[in-house]
């Protein structure tokens, strides 16, 4: 007998003793063809649908046979057939499938009685190695570093787990992102004797069946070695070969557990912002790894950065094969680096304090002049201006180099603290992607959740105006369906004043919003659904209010300085989700200051 129908044996005689130990009267009862069929179990196990209902997917190699056995009860009585794309292709509890041509098809077992049927369904994702130059099809254009988690991270067990859930991949997809990248350090991959972590790898796994389900592609992306952490003195990477056999080692262990994922779908970034004595060598340790790599994932996507941090002034010096259409280069971009990384506590900006401006002359002389000696040593390189032109000059080196190769061009990290001010910050974003859009650089932002980000560690929304630049969509036409006076919410909190201001909508405003204070309205809506909630504020400096819907995640509403502290008003908005019905929106300050308020606004995007 087969170890299957042994099995099959054991388990339902497990079920007779169950009924008979719980049911006195069981021996003059019979299980009949009246009863409800239930599918016990599935080998392999077939994936669950998605907290939005989309349906699991079960990938199968192109031209291999798969065996899908199932557990059904009542098994001597139900009927079990199964279809593919709505086609019968088997009965019975163990079906054989196998498909020549890649693709999605949708996998559907019914199990019927005389009056009863169950179903169990699924997508079927048929994928293609590929062969020599075949284009793979992994085509991306904006996307987001999912950073922080899987690299750069001490957090482990359930807290790291917590820290990129589905419910993140789903909002990020619903935005319109269609990528992620997702750097990973060895040391969160592999154990110091180079074996694999598996809760990692089960991360890792939970991560790309999210894009497979919401339709995002992903980025594999080796961030940190042992031998090469690029901020550090010694990379031992460069100069033993036994590091580089290993690198090259784990390359193929990452690959063997990551190729049942799709060409189309998957893509590997073989050294995040390699730092080597010279280009030469970089050439030759990445040359020796794709052509290794080749010998097992013939049309994987390898995308690879330059040497000295990805910098777009090395470019050129890159050396690949010809005609591999599945090669994409790829660059950083974090100039002005002041600007960028103003305030960040590990660099030489930390402490400083002056205005910057961008677009034009970044540092004024008078502000220059203010600063002491020392810190003006720091600054000096930066006196210049920095406009789009300047910022597109630049990037066009790398478009140069990329065309000349024949390969596509990926920023795959660009980011802006929001330490300096947010109108410089937006206006530097705005021309980063439009110069992308302009030549055709797919865009991975730096990075989703953490201080760069645009959202919050616990998934609340930070800064709705950073999304919308990111997916070129700030001028997407708005419908106001519901508007209320900041003066006619219901109203907390002791530190509030209402005062006249003939530049208000409804010739007033709410003042002293400070401390304790709350503001709070309900509004009804037919579908639930997106909409943005714009306010109506003016401010002389960069501030910030939270909103919450329902009681549910704080979002964090930036509102840049609007000229003045009392006429200038200007508008703020967010993204919300809002149920059909009533929903109450709510309120609260920030602690260092918050704007006057006019009105607030429920809206949709115009269709």
């Amino acid at each position: 007998m087969k170890t299957w129908n042994i099995i099959k044996s054991i388990f339902f005689i497990s079920i007779y003793v169950l009924i008979a130990a719980c049911n006195d009267d069981a021996a003059e009862e019979s299980i009949s063809a009246d009863n409800y069929p239930r599918i016990i179990a599935t080998s392999p196990t077939l994936p669950m649908k998605g907290e939005n209902g989309e349906l699991g997917k079960l990938n199968v190699k192109q031209g291999e046979t798969i065996t899908i056995k199932a557990i059904y009860t009542p098994f001597e009585y139900a009927e079990a057939v199964w279809y593919v794309d709505g086609v019968q292709e088997g009965t019975g509890d163990e079906f054989k499938y196998s498909n020549e041509t890649p693709g999605i098809y949708h996998l559907k077992l019914v199990v019927s009685t005389t009056s009863y049927e169950t179903t169990r369904e699924v997508n079927l994702n048929v994928y293609s190695t590929g062969t020599g130059g075949e284009f793979s099809g992994f085509e991306i254009h904006k996307g987001v570093n999912i950073g922080n988690w899987l690299s750069q991270s001490s957090a482990r067990g359930e807290e790291r787990k917590n820290k990129f859930k589905e419910t993140d991949a789903i909002f990020l997809s619903q935005q319109g992102f269609d990528h992620l990248r997702l750097p990973v350090d060895e040391e969160q991959l592999f154990t110091e004797s180079g074996e694999v972590d598996e809760e990692t790898l089960n991360l890792i796994y939970k991560t790309a069946d999210w894009c497979q389900l919401y339709n995002m592609r992903l980025i594999f992306d080796f961030h940190i070695l042992r031998s090469h952490n690029y901020e550090a003195d010694n990379k031992p990477l460069w100069t033993s070969k036994e590091e580089q056999d290993k690198f090259v080692r784990m390359w193929k262990t990452i690959h063997d557990k990551l190729q049942q994922y799709p060409d189309d779908m998957l893509a590997y970034e073989l050294l995040n912002e390699p730092v080597a004595p010279s280009s030469d060598i970089w050439n030759t340790l990445v040359n020796r790894l794709i052509t290794e790599l080749r010998e097992v994932a013939p049309a994987r996507m390898l995308i690879i950065g330059s040497n000295l941090w990805n910098s777009v002034s090395t470019i050129s010096d890159l050396q690949i094969p010809s005609e591999d259409k599945n090669i994409m280069l790829t660059f950083h971009y974090y100039e002005p680096y002041l600007l960028t990384h103003y305030h960040a506590s590990w660099t030489d900006f930390a402490n400083l304090n002056l205005p910057l401006n961008y677009p034009g002359l970044l540092v004024r002389d008078e502000d220059f002049n203010n600063l002491p000696a020392d810190q003006q040593e720091i600054v000096r390189p930066y006196k210049q201006e920095y406009t789009r032109e300047s910022i597109l000059n630049n990037i066009n080196v790398a478009v140069t180099a990329a065309r000349a190769k024949g390969v596509k061009l990926y920023c795959g990290e660009f980011g802006c603290l929001p330490y300096s001010n947010l109108t410089s910050r937006y206006a530097w974003y705005r021309d980063l992607v439009s110069i992308f859009n302009e030549t055709e650089i797919s865009y991975g932002a730096w990075e989703y959740n953490a201080i760069f980000g645009f959202c919050t560690p616990d998934g609340g929304l930070k800064d709705a105006t950073l999304v919308d630049i990111l997916l070129g969509r700030e001028g997407a036409e708005l419908t106001t369906i519901y508007t209320v006076e900041a003066e006619d919410c219901e109203k907390g909190g002791g530190t509030m004043i209402i005062e006249d201001n003939t530049a208000a909508s409804g010739g007033k405003h709410v003042n002293h919003f400070w401390g304790d204070s709350n503001l709070k309205f309900d509004v009804t809506v037919e579908e639930a659904g997106v909409y943005y909630l714009k306010i109506r504020y003016v401010c002389g400096t960069d501030v910030w209010i939270y909103s919450q819907v329902n009681g549910g995640v704080k979002q964090m509403i930036p509102c840049p300085n609007s000229g003045g502290w009392w006429s200038e008003f200007t508008d703020a908005k967010t993204v919300v989700n809002l149920s059909a019905g009533k929903n109450t929106i709510s309120f609260t300050p920030e602690p260092t200051g918050s704007p006057i308020l006019d009105k607030f606004e429920v809206c949709k995007i115009k269709k």
